[in-house]
């Protein structure tokens, strides 16, 4: 029987277990500006009114500081947020009579920038899924995804693919000549697949239930994800090849470690696992951030979410977690 868990995402990170603080960056105002605000302030019961820097990003490096962030959101351009009091979820940090602010100027902004801002946003498990399976057949499912109402699994021990409606019925195979180890999405009706030990990539047709083509890789092909028309394929562990659906490198990307397994490719950012940690990278290989944590020792698959979530599964103490 294979046991499907779906979780939904909560806002609320763990601030206290990870030691997130910080301090809400604001630029150097003019005497008038300060008399002003201190005016409207003492009118209003020092109540906060609005953030002066809602509609001045000269000095930050992004424009999204013109929306405030909500609490979860607040590390825009590696700025922190001084906060006393309970703040309610989902409620802007400016609007919150206990925040505070730090003002600096715009150097003091970019001596920020090396500050850690992945928040850890915890699950809760809202539906279950089982899907019955011959006594006999003993399936190892490696990697699964979802492709409109239709999951997609690959059984690494019995040569397949196990296919079903979203709520665990409807269930058939596509029985293959390899070992299929990693999946990803490349239309709502076709897959590809990496199978390890044949060095073998099958791109695979699910409503037909047909293999359109196979691709021979250079070396043991890991982790695989599709972007913009080319797959992004992990090579030996050590190397990322992109290449068209017919198996052209078309360039190769160097990977942060050399023992990398799963990989998933995120609009403009590349994001991948070894056993021990989750790094991001841009397309073309250059590290943007790196995320470790104890608990993390047999790391197996990732993927990401429309909301910049990044999800990876621990083989080892059978968990999801979420980073954000």
């Amino acid at each position: 029987m294979i046991v499907l868990t779906v979780v939904p995402v909560s806002r609320e990170a763990d601030f206290d277990e990870y030691g997130q603080f910080g301090y809400a960056l604001e630029p150097e105002y003019t005497e008038e500006e300060l008399h002003e605000m201190e005016a409207a302030e003492s009118s209003r019961n020092q109540d906060i009114l609005s953030n002066p820097r809602q509609f001045n990003t000269d000095w930050c490096s992004c424009t999204k500081c013109i929306v405030m962030p909500l609490l979860t959101e607040c590390l825009c351009c590696h700025e922190f947020t001084l906060f006393d009091g309970n703040i309610e979820l989902g409620e802007c940090i400016s609007d919150n009579i206990d925040f505070r602010t730090k003002k600096t100027n715009k150097e003091d902004v970019q001596d920020q920038i090396s500050v850690k801002t992945n928040l850890p946003v915890s699950v809760n498990l809202c539906k279950q899924l089982n899907i019955k399976q011959s006594t006999n057949a003993n399936p190892y499912i490696s990697s699964c995804i979802k492709t409109g109402n239709t999951l997609v699994f690959t059984d690494f021990n019995n040569k397949r693919l196990i296919i079903c409606n979203s709520d665990g019925t409807d269930i058939h195979h596509i029985p293959l000549s390899y070992e299929p180890r990693y999946i990803t999405e490349i239309d709502s009706n076709t897959v590809a697949v990496s199978c390890i030990l044949d060095k073998t990539i099958l791109i695979i047709n699910i409503s037909t239930r047909s293999i359109t083509s196979t691709i021979k890789t250079s070396g043991s092909c890991w982790g695989i994800s599709y972007n913009d028309n080319n797959l992004y394929v992990v090579i030996d562990k050590s190397i990322i090849h992109v290449m068209d659906l017919t198996g052209k490198v078309i360039r190769t990307i160097p990977t942060p470690s050399d023992r990398i397994y799963d990989i998933t490719v995120d609009r403009d950012r590349l994001v991948c696992i070894d056993e021990t940690s989750i790094y991001c990278c841009s397309l073309d290989g250059k590290a943007m951030w790196t995320f470790e944590k104890d608990k993390f020792q047999d790391l197996t698959c990732v993927t990401t979410d429309n909301e910049g979530n990044v999800y990876v599964t621990n083989k080892s103490t059978h968990c999801n977690s979420c980073i954000r």
